[in-house]
């Protein structure tokens, strides 16, 4: 296994926030379609609650959790979110 440089594991930290942040835009509909972990979609449902109340600590805050959520996850599936969210938000 190849050691990632810390500015690495950053970028891809980073890129999975945003994921996570961009699926907050999803309908209900869609996201039950993803088959999320329980944590992970209450968690994007609350991201998406506070994103209409514009509290920017809280949003920072809990996109942050997003990420680490995202990070906890199995890769493969990670891998696999990222291609069909790509597509529906499309």
């Amino acid at each position: 296994m190849e050691d990632k440089s810390k500015s690495a594991r950053k970028r891809e930290a980073e890129a999975l926030q945003n994921l996570a942040v961009s699926m907050a835009r999803l309908s209900e509909v869609q996201l039950a379609k993803l088959n999320l972990p329980e944590t992970l979609h209450q968690a994007i449902r609350d991201y998406a609650k506070m994103e209409k109340n514009r509290n920017f600590a809280a949003l920072r805050r809990q996109a942050k959790y997003l990420g680490r959520l995202m990070r906890e996850a199995d890769p493969e599936f990670v891998a696999q979110l990222s291609a069909t969210t790509l597509v529906v938000l499309k």
